[in-house]
């Protein structure tokens, strides 16, 4: 038979494991969108630079880099909001 003392005990056990758990996955979500913000900002860097210091086009740019259109824009959208 189990005390109230022991029950208590076991039930703060697993409520802590669950909390542990919840924290991790908040933070592997957390730390995988700042790394995906952190590539769009990097990759539209990129393509200015290029854009500038090999005077070409968006277009030419993005095709070399192997960006699509639809992606640059997506990220400088992004950047403009935040």
């Amino acid at each position: 038979m189990i005390s109230i003392l022991e029950y208590n005990q076991e039930e703060e056990e697993e409520e802590k494991k669950l909390r542990a758990a919840e924290y991790q996955i908040g933070y592997n979500e957390g730390h995988n969108d700042g790394r995906n913000e952190g590539q769009k900002i990097k990759q539209n860097i990129l393509i200015n630079n290029y854009m500038s210091k090999k005077n070409v086009s968006l277009e030419e740019a993005c095709d070399t880099l192997g960006v699509s259109l639809e992606e640059y824009h997506e990220a400088e959208k992004f950047l403009k909001n935040n």
